[in-house]
């Protein structure tokens, strides 16, 4: 990870997992809003954190650190999972909260390939709807 954000200038790192191996590459990858795509069900199979549960399960220690994750589906067909699948296991597994889940959308949608100015509009518009189905919750 280290050589592709200094060779390449990466700004997003698809799994990533072993970041929690190395402190001092996570601070830096904080610092710099390096953005990880976390797929869970991906996670429990390919990578040596099977338990989604486990208090030290990579993902949880990224999200913990303060690391911005973006929860996804990593070959939806092969893992029987979509989106919505992903974000049950984030929130009842992994244990992220509504406001885990909005943070993690939010950055996923600054830390898309799309113009600044429709991340702002897509930002703004979904951190409201998303708001608004947490204050639902109470």
């Amino acid at each position: 990870m280290r050589g592709s954000i200094d060779a390449l200038k990466v700004r997003r790192i698809d799994h990533g997992y072993h970041i929690v191996d190395d402190p001092a590459l996570m601070q830096r990858c904080k610092d710099e809003g390096i953005l990880f795509t976390v797929c869970p069900s991906t996670s429990a199979v390919t990578s040596p954190w099977h338990d989604l549960s486990a208090p030290d399960h990579a993902i949880r220690r990224m999200k913990d650190f303060g690391l911005k994750v973006m929860i996804n589906s990593d070959d939806p067909p092969m893992f029987f999972t979509d989106l919505g699948k992903e974000y049950e296991k984030a929130a009842h597994q992994l244990g992220f909260t509504p406001a885990d889940i909005r943070r993690s959308t939010i950055d996923a949608i600054e830390g898309s390939w799309l113009d600044d100015t429709t991340k702002r509009r897509y930002a703004a518009e979904w951190g409201a709807e998303i708001d608004g189905l947490i204050a639902e919750l109470g």
